[in-house]
């Protein structure tokens, strides 16, 4: 509605109001002469309507018309019943909706009972509308998925398993509250929303030969309604443990050692590693199998180590360990007699314990008639109260002889404890060769250890060897007719070196065999490097040892 008022101005103030029912305006004026205003009024909306659907609240009004050529906008607020401040929800009073279209959506409204009014804006004008009718704004209906990390999860270590929750609506939103993650009766996590997932107490579920069924069940919140997953099934499977709580002894120096570490438990393959301390120089433990193998060099201490396992869960189980590692060699004394001898000592510097034994490796050259028997040259040997037992020898041939003689030790005898070998005849001993030893409780003559072999040509190969009992020490000697470089460039592996005679016309070597397979002592012939043929002969014998 618009009026007009002329107004004749004289010299004194005027003041002029103009009311109208939505607005009204005030102006003022000080002169002489003659003029003409014009005042408007603001209209308040009308019709307003609000429907609730799906949590969104749709508001619709009938606009009105400015009263000037301003621009004129809206904004809505809602008003909780029956009584509470107004909020604004659609548009602000600095900046208002645009004067068309003539609807606004109230998104995310709470739960409860409300009015909606609009308010028209013009300049610094406003006008407000009639509330609209009550309306009930109910919950947001949410959807709630739950993803496992896994469907398997090992007992004992179920808080490696994460359950991923995800509440979602239909009109966006964060709803917030609490996901309980169950299986049945039994709470195994609590996903407090915005984070996203929660874990298990290590042993939230029994071993179960079946699946579990686990749902995630949202609380809701003031705008969003509660809802639950569908199940996910997960199969707990039972603990992870080693069961192998201590190591087979070794000795050092033994070849083919090798310890299975075995488990019960978990789930899918499992992985092994060293975790602590260090492994016995020379073995290695599989990361596939578990098993625990090598040869342990000579020298080889027992230190404490960690050997732990893992599933495809990742759970996981560590043993301590410490192998006990004897050596058994203990000294070595050799001597290399020149020229021909019918008798020769051998010193033993550093003396003999009790109790251990004494192993001699000689070699020597023989010749004999075609046709005619021949018997080794070596006739005994003696010294301080040790009893000497022949436990393998070649034989004499036309290429020399090897043989291998141990003696018990009853005594204990100190730096000038003598070995004496007497031979049948003026003989030549290529060399001499004694050891001590630890451990040994006999000779095996049952399991073949008395391979000889003897020839000529380049290669040296005794017979193989095969104890009857994993474990058994074996000792190796070779006769060749030429010098043997020191550089010895031929394999004798896994044989450890003994021999420290100059020139080596032959060599002595020991071997731990942790199993019954044959070993066979194989070398070489070299000068300067280069092979070359010769005599020579070659006897492997076995001991058996008693535990470490």
């Amino acid at each position: 509605m618009t009026r007009r008022l002329v107004v004749a101005l004289g010299a004194v103030p005027l003041a002029l109001v103009v009311t109208a029912s939505a607005a009204w305006g005030f102006f003022s004026s000080q002169g002489a002469g003659n003029g003409t205003v014009m005042v408007g009024s603001l209209a308040a909306p009308t019709g307003v309507s609000a429907t609730p659907v799906a949590g969104t609240v749709a508001i619709v009004w009938s606009g009105v018309a400015p009263p000037g050529v301003a621009a004129l906008g809206y904004y809505v607020t809602r008003s909780p019943v029956p009584s509470g401040t107004p909020v604004t929800v659609c548009g602000t009073l600095s900046l208002p909706l645009a004067s068309s279209p003539t609807t606004c959506s109230d998104h995310l409204a709470p739960v409860g009972t409300y009015t909606y009014r609009v308010m028209s804006t013009y300049a610094t004008w406003t006008a407000a509308s009639a509330p609209s009718t009550s309306v009930v704004v109910g919950p947001v209906t949410t959807t709630t998925t739950l993803d496992p990390s896994s469907t398997t999860a090992t007992y004992g270590s179920e808080e490696l398993l994460t359950f991923a929750a995800s509440v979602t609506s239909g009109i966006g939103g964060s709803p917030t509250g609490t996901v309980d993650v169950t299986s049945g009766a039994t709470a195994l996590c609590t996903i407090v929303l915005p984070d996203p997932s929660c874990s298990p107490d290590p042993a939230a579920l029994g071993t179960s030969a079946t699946p579990y069924q686990v749902t995630a069940t949202y609380s809701g919140d003031g705008t969003f309604s509660g809802s639950s997953s569908g199940s996910s099934a997960v199969t707990v499977y039972s603990a992870l443990a080693i069961t192998t709580t201590t190591l087979a002894p070794a000795w050092a120096g033994e070849t083919g050692y090798s310890q299975p570490i075995l488990a019960t438990g978990g789930f899918g393959a499992l992985t092994w590693a060293r975790s602590a301390g260090v492994l016995p120089n020379g073995l290695q433990l599989n990361r596939d199998t578990g098993v625990l193998s090598g040869t342990l060099v000579p020298g080889s201490a027992s230190t404490p180590f960690s050997i732990t396992t893992w599933d495809a869960n990742g759970a996981s189980f560590t043993t301590p360990y410490t192998m006990s590692i004897s050596d058994a060699y203990v000294n070595q004394r050799s001597t290399a007699p020149a020229g021909n001898n019918s008798s020769f000592a051998v010193s033993l510097t550093g003396g003999v314990i009790a109790g251990h034994t004494l192993i001699l490796t000689v070699a020597q050259s023989c010749t004999t008639m075609a046709g005619a028997p021949v018997d080794s040259h070596v006739t005994g040997v003696s010294g301080d109260a040790i009893t000497w037992t022949k436990a393998v020898a070649t034989g004499c041939t036309a290429n020399g002889d090897t043989e291998v003689w141990y003696g018990l030790g009853t005594t204990t005898g100190g730096s000038s404890t003598k070995v004496t070998v007497t031979l049948n005849a003026t003989s030549h001993v290529q060399f001499a060769n004694v050891t001590e030893y630890t451990g040994i409780t006999g000779w095996d003559g049952t399991a073949g250890a008395s391979a000889t072999a003897s020839g000529s040509g380049v290669q040296v190969n005794s017979g193989a060897s095969s104890p009857s009992t994993a474990g058994e020490l074996l000792v190796a000697g070779a006769f060749v007719t030429r010098p043997t470089p020191t550089s010895l460039t031929g394999l004798i592996d896994p044989f450890v070196d003994l021999n420290v005679v100059n020139p080596n016309s032959g060599f002595a070597a020991y071997v731990v065999d942790a199993t019954t397979a044959q070993v066979g002592l194989g070398y070489t012939q070299t000068v300067s490097g280069v092979p070359s043929a010769g005599a020579w002969s070659a006897a492997i014998t076995a001991f058996t040892l008693s535990a470490p």
